[in-house]
């Protein structure tokens, strides 16, 4: 579904990204880990048209997409939340969701809306102000927001960082029910257990560059995983 073929991203003398190559199934859940600074949110960047990439090419459905706009490349169905939550804090749940519905009928809208809050657990909340909501609600909120346009690959940027171990088990059987529907995810994370409980395969960035790819198994005994990013042992 998205591809990768040498791709690198580079910030003046800063390597973010270098000679990346990659492939990402259809209807699978990927893991993208590594330290921190090692280039996962610019390969996000990448992926969705807020950056471009210095050499290479990426591709969605055997289509070229390096370089196309952000609003271009959602309209493909591609869609990302970030790592810092982007809610409209004095707007209410409601209105967070009709903001990034496609053009429907207003009530056709409203529908969609209000059973994406409801299927993630936030039904009863449509009229409060997201930001009265806690941290944890408004990833919660900012991640079904972006199904609003029914993409069929979504990028995660540390989607459990910071919340609660009761909403970190919700958002992650929403992820495996997307992936029963077909949909393809990628998820950035810090925590292996969230790696191990959903994805398929992992990638290990480090310094920019893909060290280790396989199952989160495999990626756990991997040496040069170990030592880069795991801690040894």
């Amino acid at each position: 579904m998205l591809e990768t073929r040498n791709i690198t991203k580079e910030y003046g003398h800063i390597v973010a990204l270098s000679d990346l190559s990659l492939s990402i199934p259809a209807g699978t859940i990927v893991g993208l880990i590594g330290p921190n600074g090692s280039g996962k949110t610019t390969f996000i960047d990448l992926a969705t048209g807020f950056s471009k990439p210095s050499q290479g090419e990426l591709l969605f459905k055997g289509v070229r997409i390096d370089g196309r706009r952000p609003h271009e490349i959602s309209r493909l169905g591609i869609a990302r939340t970030f790592q810092e939550t982007r809610v409209f804090k004095k707007m209410t749940l409601l209105e967070n969701m009709l903001v990034a519905s496609p053009a429907l009928q207003r009530s056709q809208s409203m529908e969609r809306a209000r059973g994406q809050l409801k299927w993630i657990g936030l039904s009863g909340l449509e009229d409060r102000q997201a930001g009265a909501l806690s941290y944890g609600q408004q990833k919660l909120l900012e991640f079904v927001r972006t199904l609003m346009s029914d993409p069929t690959f979504v990028l995660l940027d540390e989607p459990t960082a910071g919340i609660s171990p009761f909403l970190t088990q919700r958002m992650l059987e929403s992820f495996r029910a997307l992936r029963d529907k077909g949909k393809t995810l990628v998820i950035v994370e810090h925590n292996m257990d969230v790696i191990s409980s959903v994805c398929e395969r992992a990638v290990v960035l480090h310094h920019g560059q893909k060290i280790a790819e396989g199952s989160p198994a495999e990626i756990q005994q991997d040496s040069t995983v170990q030592d880069a990013y795991l801690g040894g042992g």
